[in-house]
């Protein structure tokens, strides 16, 4: 084909073109998997190094950190005769940890697990002379707001009758005999003893009383209305108002408001915060 002369297509047929490559650089597609495969194994190996001794370091934690308390902050919960065998047994733990380099994570925390066993139930009363206390000082502090709205009668609960005064002053002295002699017993035990009373039932005490209370004392105020204004300069005949009386009265409000706080009664006053 001469120069300037133009290429004609003519019967051209297009095929794939399949290209073998030997003998050139490169990694085989099967050595590249296996390397793969290698760094997975080598990644997940580093992780559980990693928490192997973060376990261990967890452990060592443990033992320093109940060691403490033992001779501080749980010492009054621990009977005489078990301080011994604790600090025993925080010390064997402490001498298997320092001997052992070998041991996999998961026996560090079979370890931890198990010094935490040990330690939990002094840690329970610990924490449940803690909630004790609060609990029943909250108790006594509505005991105490709700014997005052008894004995005085604020004009704001004025309209609630006797009986139900007296209904309440019932429960209010049962609530108190209740808390005297469920604590003059609980003081009569060592610190280290199972509790009399336990926390959640002084709370369960404290909320029966405070919603019986509650619904005697927002029992809202009668509201007495006002007799209709039905002189000649009030009331429009039906040919001056189309056949609509124009006075009609709006519903009458029958005592009470509910409200995002509970029911208020109609006078607008607030039952007193018994918390």
């Amino acid at each position: 084909m001469g120069r300037g002369e133009k290429f004609e297509e003519k019967n051209q047929k297009k095929i794939d073109l399949i290209i073998n490559s030997t003998g050139v650089p490169g990694i085989p597609q099967e050595v590249v998997q296996q390397l793969k495969d290698l760094e997975t194994k080598m990644i997940a190996s580093d992780r559980e190094v990693r928490e192997t001794n973060e376990r261990r370091n967890d452990l060592e934690g443990l033992i320093y950190n109940l060691r403490g308390k033992l001779d501080d902050a749980l010492a009054p919960f621990v009977a005489p005769g078990a301080v011994d065998s604790l600090q025993s047994s925080l010390t064997k733990t402490e001498d298997w940890l320092y001997d052992t380099f070998d041991a996999t994570k998961a026996i560090y925390e079979d370890k931890i697990i198990e010094l935490q066993s040990i330690f939990k139930p002094i840690e329970r009363l610990q924490t449940e002379e803690v909630g004790r206390i609060e609990a029943l000082a909250k108790l006594e502090n509505m005991i105490t707001k709700l014997t005052t709205i008894v004995d005085s009668v604020p004009e704001q609960y004025n309209h609630i009758s006797k009986e139900k005064f007296d209904l309440l002053a019932e429960r209010i002295s049962d609530a108190t005999t209740w808390a005297r002699e469920k604590n003059s017993t609980q003081n009569e035990r060592k610190r280290f003893e199972e509790p009399v009373v336990l926390t959640k039932e002084i709370e369960k005490v404290y909320d029966d009383l405070k919603k019986f209370s509650e619904d005697i004392l927002k029992e809202p105020k009668p509201v007495v209305s006002s007799p209709p204004k039905t002189s000649g300069e009030d009331v429009k005949t039906t040919l001056e108002t189309g056949g609509e009386d124009v006075n009609k009265s709006s519903p009458v409000k029958t005592g009470a408001e509910d409200t995002d706080e509970g029911v208020t009664p109609a006078d607008g006053s607030k039952v007193m915060d018994l918390d």
